[in-house]
């Protein structure tokens, strides 16, 4: 069984992370989540093999409703691809170490106007705005999924105290961290 890869799926890191469903596909969806949920509760014989699948289409239709909705990208050279792929690996294992663009410049060898000349080009975001959604979208996800204290999260993120943590944060969300975290 060949699991689909999420790279492969544009929606989640080239633009907001919503997709409005059309009227039609709203029953498809619900349907297709009872099936997940009546699946998993099953033992069945090759459950994960027929969860994956399931999952494996979902994703397929949001793919295609996502390429309906937007505008076609530029076609990109390989290289650009690869470099931004490589990119956002470095970003996911040392966003919380290194906030610096001339850091991730440097590990890919190239110059961080290069590298912030190509990540425009490819996914209309500047190095440091793409590590500064990397750093709020693992704020969020600390804020909401766990109990940590605010202190911690804000540690384990990379900042040298809480108050640089939550202005930074006010900055990009518009909320403290304790307001968002009440909100969910």
């Amino acid at each position: 069984m060949n699991e689909l890869n999420l790279n492969e799926f544009p929606f989640y890191t080239l633009n907001e992370p919503f997709l409005d469903l059309p009227k039609g596909k709203i029953q498809f969806f619900t349907q297709s989540f009872e099936n997940i949920n009546n699946e998993y509760n099953n033992d069945q014989v090759f459950k994960r093999a027929y969860l994956l699948s399931l999952v494996n289409v979902i994703y397929i239709d949001f793919l295609r409703l996502f390429d309906q909705k937007s505008k076609p990208l530029p076609k990109q050279s390989i290289n650009n691809l690869i470099l931004v792929h490589k990119l956002e690996s470095l970003i996911t294992s040392h966003f919380k170490q290194n906030k610096k663009a001339a850091f991730y410049a440097e590990q890919l060898h190239v110059s961080v106007r290069h590298l912030n000349r190509i990540s425009k080009e490819v996914l209309n975001k500047t190095l440091t705005e793409i590590l500064h959604d990397k750093i709020i979208l693992e704020a969020k996800r600390l804020l909401v999924h766990t109990k940590q204290r605010l202190t911690t999260i804000a540690i384990e993120l990379g900042f040298e105290d809480y108050s640089h943590f939550s202005k930074f944060f006010k900055l990009k969300t518009g909320e403290s961290p304790s307001s968002f975290r009440k909100r969910y």
